[in-house]
């Protein structure tokens, strides 16, 4: 969908009039508690497939194999929901072609085999798209793919609207969205000279707009002032047993009515930077090193507090070379797929 033929005004207008009238229909429903039984808790599960504009991203799979991946997930534990985080991310059009179908009744038939949620990832860098003096700007563009000139508020909150009007979302009385980069989000605010309030306002506008439930992505804390249900950590990599560990520093602070969870980050580095534990993960680690690092955060979650998104489909890229983790493939030291171990740590950790 080309929207170059959209005027800068009118992109502003559409966008404030969604929000003047989703802002009356929104209901008060809260993420499932995390007091509530191991058993009636759904399983987070991380199931990248789709990203700007129909892009599949799963390279071994196709959408059909997903759908019976997913039935094969729940129905080996236990029949447990499952919520599945970040399946679809960036920009979209419900009538993208999936394999044989769309990208809405794809994603509706995923969550009928989940019986859970579809989470979809949204990243507040496009809210800055504009900003050209921000570092993160010089060296990427979170602009549209389609329009390189349409950025900025407009184009975040048209990106939201769009994942908003997906069947499989806006039929859920939950509504959750995975915001990205919310400490670069807070941090640009500060350097690209925007009010201070700017980053709490976007959460207000996006529950005005529809949402529910706000989860922000993050690797340092900055408070929400109560506008997000929770904040995900990323995990700290070692290079000695058990090899990964949940990013505590973070989960520690967070306020008792905000849940904690941790996942692997999939954002890109390269050198000098440091290699974030994705990436870590992906190309330093044997299958026994990688089993004993997903069994450590799983075992960990009751005692620290924290709910853990299980890998199943991601993807990372460092020094220009690309990583894929499809737990179906990518096999243990005894030769069974991840997958098998991820099913039995739910059943066992939750």
């Amino acid at each position: 969908m080309d929207r170059s033929h959209i005027s800068p005004v009118w992109r502003r207008l559409i966008s404030i009039g969604v929000l003047a009238l989703l802002a009356f229909s929104v209901p008060v429903v809260s993420m499932a508690s995390a007091a509530a039984p191991a058993s009636q808790q759904p399983a987070y599960l991380e199931f990248r497939v789709m990203k700007d504009y129909g892009k599949w991203v799963a390279p071994s799979e196709t959408a059909t194999s997903i759908l019976s991946m997913i039935s094969s997930i729940r129905a080996s534990t236990g029949n447990r929901l499952l919520d599945m985080y970040a399946i679809v991310a960036g920009p979209q059009i419900a009538t993208e072609k999936v394999g044989t179908t769309t990208l809405d009744d794809f994603l509706t038939q995923a969550k009928q085999a989940a019986g859970g949620q579809v989470i979809p990832d949204l990243n507040l860098n496009y809210y800055t798209s504009d900003l050209k003096s921000l570092d993160l700007n010089q060296k990427s563009n979170y602009c549209d793919p389609h329009n390189k000139t349409f950025c900025g508020p407009a184009w975040f909150f048209t990106v939201s609207s769009e994942l908003l009007s997906l069947k499989a979302v806006s039929t859920d009385p939950q509504r959750t969205v995975s915001l990205d980069a919310w400490d670069q989000f807070n941090r640009d605010i500060i350097k690209g000279g925007l009010p201070a309030s700017t980053a709490i306002t976007v959460l207000q506008q996006l529950k005005a707009q529809g949402w529910v439930n706000l989860m922000l992505k993050t690797e340092n804390y900055f408070s929400d002032n109560g506008n997000a249900c929770a904040q995900i950590a990323t995990v700290d990599d070692s290079t000695s047993a058990p090899y990964m560990q949940p990013e505590l520093s973070l989960t520690s602070k967070l306020p008792s009515t905000e849940r904690a969870f941790v996942h692997f980050d999939r954002q890109n580095q390269n050198s000098p930077d440091p290699i974030t534990a994705l990436a870590a993960f992906l190309s330093t680690l044997k299958p026994a090193q990688q089993a004993l690092g997903l069994t450590n955060l799983a075992s960990l979650e009751s005692t620290n507090h924290y709910t853990f998104i299980y890998p199943v489909l991601t993807y990372t890229a460092r020094n220009s070379v690309s990583y894929t983790w499809d737990a179906t493939v990518d096999r243990q030291s005894n030769g069974q797929p991840f997958i098998y171990m991820i099913e039995s740590l739910i059943n066992k950790y939750g």
